[in-house]
């Protein structure tokens, strides 16, 4: 699995297709940093998208892999086992 992440100026789209790819919703990624949905959403329109998101998004990201790994791995440990 490949998702490509570069982080230099996040915009819209980025965000949106990053989201996306780590099959998390706007209303998700709202509440896990603690706001609100719709300051989310006008991330890249009304309102310039935070610098810290791209570090959050690099260790989500990072994060996501590893999940699907583990999953990967305890699947194939059972069609073994």
């Amino acid at each position: 699995m490949t998702i490509m992440v570069q982080f230099i100026i996040m915009d819209r789209q980025q965000f949106n297709e990053i989201l996306e790819q780590v099959e998390l919703t706007k209303e998700e990624f709202a509440q896990k940093v603690g706001l609100k949905y719709l300051s989310v959403n006008n991330w890249g329109s009304t309102q310039n998208i935070p610098k810290w998101v791209d570090s959050w998004m690099e260790l989500y990201v990072e994060n996501y892999k590893c999940r699907k790994l583990r999953e990967a791995i305890k699947q194939l440990e059972n069609s073994v086992g």
